[in-house]
C-alpha cells in the first residue's frame, strides 16, 4: 500500500518537474544576486556534476540538491542530471518526497552519481481528509481512520457497524436486530436539539451521501473527523463530525479478481424471562381476579368453570378450581423468531495500466431476520474509473446503484401493539394452531360478559407471517472529474456529482389480524430525493529549502437538493385487493398526502498547511458558506479553525532518543455549523386540521407557523488538545481533552399570545459537550511466525443544556404515550434525560391512612411527593436517568501464527440507563398479558411488604407515566467480534490458478454480560435519535456466525 502510494508520488512530481526546476532555479538566481563577491567566490571552489536515479535506476526528476547548512542548491533536470558549484569540503544533501534523505561528503570529487531508495516511513500513514489526503505524522486535528484490513475483519453486512468501537469518541448504537436496522452514530456527543445529531457521511467526495446503501467490500477506508480543525473545511454541515468513506479504485498491476462469499447464521440467545403456563394461569391469574374482587368488580367479569367454557384450552383439575390446567405452554417467542440464514456474494474486477485504473464491482446479499417474515435483500454495482489523458490531465469518475428490498412488519406498530412486544408478552396458554388446525385469537377467550379476557387479535406468529411491510429503496450515486496539472504543484480539480434515491412502500393489514379494530388497512407510499453538487478545487504543495513545506487548497461548491413525497392509505374493503386498488376504501378512511421540498448552498473554502523542518506544523481553515433554510438576514456565515503542532520527537535532544520514537502535541479551535433542518421553516406556512360536518371528519386549513427572516446557522465552537507518544516504535497512543460549545440552538421560542401564535422557530440554546479520549495501539510479540497485537480506545463525554432561552424555561416532549412528558431538556442537565417520578416503593400495611391521602392501598405504588402537597401531579416530576453513558472503552486483540489469524473486540459501555416501557405496562400491571418472572416473584404481598413492585393487578393504577421504577441500569459487556481466519499457501493457490485465498470464521455478538433483564441494553424502539434509551420490546439482537471464504485471481 505504501509503495503504491510512493509510486503515485513519484509520478505526480514527474509531471510537475518543470514548475519545480523552473521555480528553484528563480530562487537560487534571487539568492545569488544577494550574495557577495567573497561569498561567491567561496561557493565556486568546485563544480560538481553528477546523475541521480530511482529505486530502479531511471532518471528522478526534481531532485532537491542542497549544500548543507545553507539555502544553496538546485534540482535535477529531466533526465536526473545536476550541476553545482559547492566548496571543495562541502556535503551535497539529497531529498525527494518519498525517498530516504542522503548526504553525501564532497572530497573533492567532480562527479557524484547518486542512488535514491524508497523510504516508506519517510511518506508514513496516508489518511484520507477533507478534499485531499496527508500523511498521519502531520495530522494536527483528532481523527480516526480504519483501513481495508480491519474492515474485511468485522465481515458486516452494515458500513456503520464498521465504525463500532473502532475510534474513540464515536458512540455507534445499533439499536436494533432487524437486518439494516437503525444504527445511530454520535461523534462528541449532542449538539443540536432540532436539528440532526448525525454526522455528515462523505462517499467518495458526495457529501450526505446514504452509506447505509454502500457494500462494505466496496470500502476502501473509513476517516472519522472529529475535532473543528479537521471538520471546519465542511463548515456549515459538520457541527456533529464528518465521516469519510472512499471506496476501492483500480490498480495498476494488470488484472485481478476478487471474491468473496459469504454464509451467515443467526439465532436469538438473549431470552427474557417471562411466566409458564403454570405459573400464569395458576399463580397470576387468580391473583388478578382477586384485585378485581377487592375493588367491586361484579359477576360479568368472572368465569366460574374455565375448562367447562374452554375445552380446546383446558383439561379440568380438582372439582374446586374455576381454572383447569392449561392444555398448551407455548414459548412465544420461539414460535415467533427461527434461526436465520443469510447469504452475501461479492466480485470486484479491477484492471489498469500505465494510463488507467479501472474497477467495477458486483454484491448481493440476501438476509433473512432472525424474526418471522422479516428480511433484507440487497444488491449493488459499482464502477470507479481514472485515465491519464495527458502527463497534466487525468479524467475519472464513478458510477453506483444500489437497490434494497425490506420487509419490516415487526415495526408495524411501534409500543404496546407492537408484534415484538406480543412476542414476548402473549399469554402461553395459546397454541400455534388448535387440534382441529383451526386458527387462535385471544378474544376467543371471553368473559361472562363478553369483554375480551385478556388480549386481542391473532397470535404473534400468525400476524408476522399475515402482515405485509414491504419497502423498496434504489440509490444511484454518479460523479465525473477532472484534474489538470498546471504549474509546479498546482492541480485544478472540477467534479459534478448527484445522489438520486427513490423509496416505494407498501402496507396491507389484513381484517383478521386485529379483530380489535376489525377492519382492513393499506398504504403505499413514493418519495423521490436528488441532489446535485458541483466542485471546484486548486490544491497547490510546494517545498522550498530544505526546511518548507506548505500546501495551500482553495475551492468553491455548489449543492442543491430537490425532494417529493406522495402517500395514499385506505381502510375496510376486500382484503383481496391488499394494496393495489385503494379506491376500494371507504371514503371516511381515505387519506391522501403529499409534499415538495427544495434547498440550495454555496460555499467558498481554503485551507493552508505549513510544515517548518518537519517539526512544527501550522493548519488554518476557513469555510464561508449560504444555504437558502436560513433567514434573509442571516443566510451565511463564516466558519474558521487553526491548529498547530509541534512534533517535539524530532528536536535534537529527543531525535536519537529510541525509546521515544514520537512524541508530537497539537492544539486546535475552530467553528463548525448545523443547517440540517426542515426546509421552508423561514417561512411561515398554514396548518391543517380535521373539523367534522354533517357527521364526517372534512379536512381544513389553520393557523400554521409563523415566519422567522432572522433564523440562523447553529454554531458548535471547538477547542482541542492532544498528545500523540509513540514508544519503541512498537506502542502508539493518543489521547485528545476537548470542549465544545453548541449555540444558537433552534427551539420553538415562546411569543405573546395576541400575536395569534404560542411560539417562533428560532435561535435560542446552548449545549456544552467535555469528553477526554484516548487510543492504544500496541505491537506486543512481532516474530516470524507469530504476532500479538492489541488496541484499545477509551472516552469520556460529559454533555450539559447551558441555555434554553430568555428565561431558561424548560424544554419537555413526550415519547411513547402521549401527555405524558419522558424527556426533558434543562439548564444544567444532560440533553434529553429521563423526566418522570421518584417511586419509593410500595404502601404497606399500617400506612394505610397517609396512603388514602394520595387514593392508594397497601399494595399500591408510592411515589415521592416532592413538595408535600398532598397530591402527586406534573409538579412532582424529576429528573430520574438519562441514556447517555459516563464512558465507552473497546479492547481488540489479534494474533497471527503463520498462516492463521485470531482477532477479537469487547466492547464496554458503563453508566447509561435505559426506560422499560414494558415495565410500566405489564410489571405495574398484569391482566393484558404476561409478565417477567423476575419482577412477579418480588411483587408485593402481605409477605412480602418491602419491595419496589405493586400486587398484582389487572388495572394500571395511576397511569401518568414514567417512574424510577421502569429505569435499568443499561451498562454492559459485549463480545462484539471474534474472527478466525486461515491463508492458504501461496504454492497451493497458484497450482490452481489463484492469486490467494482465505477462508474464515467470524462471530459477532458473541457474549453479553449485563443486569438489564430485556432483549439488549442498547435497543430502542424508536428510530428517533433522541430518544435513544427508550425501549418497548424492540427487534432482538441475534448472535451472528459468518462462514466464508475469500479469493483473488
Amino acid at each position: 500500500m505504501k509503495i503504491e502510494a510512493l509510486q503515485r508520488i513519484k509520478k505526480l512530481m514527474k509531471l510537475a518537474s518543470y514548475g519545480i526546476i523552473c521555480q528553484i532555479l528563480i530562487i537560487n538566481t534571487i539568492t545569488a544576486n544577494n550574495l557577495s563577491a567573497k561569498e561567491i567566490q567561496q561557493a565556486s571552489d568546485i563544480q560538481v556534476s553528477g546523475k541521480v536515479l530511482d529505486e530502479n535506476g531511471e532518471s528522478l526528476p526534481g531532485v532537491n540538491v542542497l549544500i548543507k547548512g545553507t539555502t544553496n542548491g538546485t534540482v535535477t533536470d529531466f533526465d536526473g542530471n545536476y550541476n553545482i558549484q559547492v566548496p571543495e569540503d562541502g556535503t551535497l544533501v539529497f531529498s525527494y518526497v518519498g525517498y530516504a534523505r542522503q548526504e553525501i561528503n564532497i572530497n573533492n570529487r567532480t562527479v557524484i552519481d547518486v542512488n535514491m531508495e524508497l523510504d516508506a516511513s519517510q511518506l508514513g500513514e496516508i489518511i484520507v481528509i477533507g478534499y485531499g489526503e496527508t500523511k498521519k505524522e502531520d495530522v494536527t486535528g483528532s481523527l480516526g481512520a480504519i483501513d481495508t484490513e480491519r474492515i474485511e475483519r468485522r465481515v458486516s453486512v452494515n458500513p456503520l457497524d464498521n465504525l463500532q468501537g473502532e475510534v474513540a469518541g464515536v458512540n455507534v448504537v445499533n439499536t436494533s436486530g432487524r437486518p439494516g436496522g437503525g444504527i445511530n452514530v454520535l461523534v462528541r456527543g449532542i449538539t443540536s436539539i432540532s436539528a440532526t445529531n448525525q454526522p455528515l457521511y462523505v462517499i467518495d467526495g458526495i457529501i450526505d451521501a446514504d452509506i447505509s446503501q454502500i457494500n462494505t467490500n466496496d470500502i476502501e477506508s473509513i476517516t472519522v473527523l472529529k475535532d473543528a480543525s479537521a471538520t471546519a473545511i465542511y463548515g456549515f454541515i459538520a457541527s456533529n463530525g464528518v465521516v469519510i468513506v472512499t471506496t476501492k479504485r483500480g490498480t495498476s498491476e494488470g488484472v485481478t479478481l476478487d471474491v468473496n462469499y459469504n454464509l451467515q447464521v443467526g439465532r436469538l440467545t438473549n431470552k427474557p424471562e417471562v411466566l409458564n403456563s403454570q405459573e400464569y394461569w395458576g399463580d397470576l391469574k387468580p391473583r388478578v381476579d382477586q384485585q378485581l374482587r377487592d375493588i367491586g368488580a361484579d359477576d360479568g367479569f368472572f368465569t366460574d368453570n374455565y375448562a367447562a367454557r374452554f375445552p380446546l384450552l383446558f383439561n379440568p383439575s380438582d372439582a374446586e378450581s374455576v381454572y383447569g390446567d392449561p392444555r398448551f405452554d407455548t414459548d412465544w417467542l420461539d414460535e415467533s423468531t427461527r434461526t436465520s440464514v443469510s447469504h452475501q456474494y461479492f466480485a470486484n474486477l479491477r484492471a489498469g495500466g500505465e494510463n488507467y485504473a479501472l474497477s467495477f464491482s458486483v454484491g448481493s446479499q440476501d438476509d433473512e431476520g432472525i424474526v418471522l417474515n422479516t428480511s433484507l435483500e440487497k444488491n449493488t454495482m459499482r464502477f470507479n474509473g481514472d485515465y491519464y489523458v495527458k502527463d497534466w490531465l487525468k479524467v475519472g469518475g464513478s458510477l453506483s446503484y444500489a437497490e434494497t428490498k425490506t420487509n419490516r412488519v415487526d415495526d408495524y406498530r411501534v409500543g404496546a401493539d407492537g408484534l415484538t412486544y406480543a412476542s414476548l408478552f402473549y399469554l402461553p396458554i395459546y397454541p400455534t394452531r388448535y387440534d382441529d388446525g383451526s386458527v387462535v385469537n385471544a378474544d376467543d377467550l371471553v368473559k361472562p360478559n363478553g369483554q375480551w379476557d385478556v388480549w386481542y387479535g391473532r397470535t404473534p406468529s400468525e400476524r408476522l407471517n399475515m402482515l405485509t411491510r414491504e419497502s423498496k429503496t434504489t440509490q444511484l450515486l454518479r460523479n465525473v472529474f477532472v484534474e489538470i496539472d498546471f504549474l509546479k504543484n498546482l492541480k485544478f480539480r472540477t467534479a459534478l456529482s448527484q445522489e438520486q434515491i427513490e423509496n416505494d412502500g407498501n402496507t396491507h393489514v389484513p381484517k383478521e389480524l386485529d379483530t380489535f379494530v376489525n377492519r382492513t388497512s393499506a398504504t403505499v407510499s413514493n418519495s423521490e430525493f436528488l441532489s446535485t453538487q458541483w466542485e471546484n478545487t486548486l490544491n497547490y504543495n510546494t517545498q522550498f529549502g530544505a526546511d518548507h513545506d506548505l500546501n495551500i487548497l482553495a475551492g468553491a461548491s455548489w449543492y442543491s437538493t430537490e425532494s417529493f413525497a406522495f402517500s395514499a392509505s385506505g381502510q375496510d374493503f376486500d382484503d383481496f385487493f391488499r394494496f393495489y386498488n385503494l379506491a376500494q376504501s371507504d371514503d371516511e378512511f381515505e387519506r391522501i398526502t403529499s409534499g415538495q421540498s427544495e434547498s440550495k448552498a454555496v460555499s467558498f473554502f481554503g485551507r493552508a498547511n505549513y510544515t517548518y523542518k518537519g517539526k512544527y506544523l501550522v493548519t488554518a481553515t476557513g469555510r464561508y458558506d449560504g444555504s437558502s433554510r436560513f433567514g434573509a438576514n442571516n443566510e451565511f456565515a463564516f466558519f474558521p479553525s487553526a491548529a498547530v503542532g509541534w512534533r517535539i520527537s524530532e528536536e535534537g535532544f529527543l531525535k536519537d532518543n529510541s525509546t521515544m520514537s514520537n512524541l508530537k502535541l497539537r492544539a486546535s479551535w475552530g467553528k463548525t455549523g448545523n443547517s440540517n433542518i426542515p426546509n421552508f421553516q423561514r417561512f411561515g406556512q398554514p396548518g391543517q386540521q380535521n373539523a367534522i360536518f354533517g357527521g364526517r371528519s372534512v379536512n381544513s386549513t389553520s393557523q400554521g407557523r409563523i415566519g422567522n427572516d432572522d433564523l440562523k446557522w447553529e454554531v458548535t465552537t471547538e477547542t482541542n488538545v492532544g498528545l500523540d507518544i509513540g514508544l519503541f516504535d512498537r506502542v502508539n497512543l493518543t489521547f485528545d481533552y476537548y470542549t465544545k460549545e453548541s449555540d444558537d440552538l433552534l427551539l420553538g421560542i415562546p411569543i405573546a399570545r395576541f400575536t395569534g401564535y404560542s411560539n417562533i422557530f428560532g435561535n435560542a440554546g446552548s449545549l456544552q459537550n467535555r469528553g477526554i479520549e484516548l487510543g492504544i495501539n500496541s505491537q506486543n510479540i512481532a516474530t516470524n511466525d507469530f504476532s500479538w497485537n492489541t488496541s484499545l480506545n477509551f472516552a469520556r463525554n460529559v454533555n450539559e443544556v447551558t441555555s434554553l432561552g430568555i428565561d431558561d424555561s424548560d424544554f419537555i416532549r413526550s415519547v411513547q404515550f402521549g401527555g405524558f412528558n419522558e424527556q426533558i431538556f434543562r439548564v444544567g442537565e444532560a440533553a434529553g434525560s429521563f423526566y418522570g417520578y421518584n417511586r419509593l416503593g410500595t404502601w404497606n400495611i399500617g400506612e394505610e391512612d397517609e396512603a388514602a391521602i394520595y387514593g392508594a392501598v397497601p399494595g399500591d405504588i408510592r411515589i415521592e411527593d416532592v413538595n408535600d402537597d398532598d397530591v402527586i401531579d406534573s409538579e412532582d416530576l424529576q429528573i430520574i436517568g438519562n441514556g447517555l453513558p459516563d464512558f465507552t472503552l473497546n479492547i481488540g486483540n489479534t494474533f497471527t501464527y503463520k498462516n492463521f489469524a485470531l482477532s477479537f473486540d469487547i466492547r464496554v459501555v458503563q453508566g447509561s440507563e435505559i426506560v422499560d416501557y414494558s415495565v410500566l405496562l405489564n410489571v405495574d400491571r398484569q391482566g393484558y398479558g404476561n409478565t417477567y418472572r423476575e419482577f412477579f416473584q418480588q411483587a408485593w404481598t402481605p409477605e412480602n411488604q418491602n419491595t419496589m413492585y405493586p400486587r398484582v393487578r389487572r388495572d394500571l393504577k395511576f397511569f401518568r407515566g414514567i417512574d424510577t421504577g421502569h429505569v435499568f441500569d443499561a451498562s454492559f459487556i459485549r463480545g462484539q467480534n471474534l474472527s478466525l481466519s486461515y491463508d492458504f499457501n501461496t504454492n497451493i493457490v497458484e497450482r490452481i490458478g489463484l492469486g490467494g485465498a482465505q477462508i474464515y470464521l467470524n462471530f459477532q455478538n458473541w457474549f453479553l454480560i449485563t443486569d438489564y433483564h430485556g432483549y439488549d441494553p442498547e435497543a430502542s424502539s424508536y428510530n428517533d435519535e433522541f430518544f435513544i434509551g427508550y425501549e418497548l420490546n424492540g427487534y432482538p439482537k441475534a448472535l451472528i456466525t459468518n462462514i466464508g471464504i475469500r479469493a483473488n485471481f
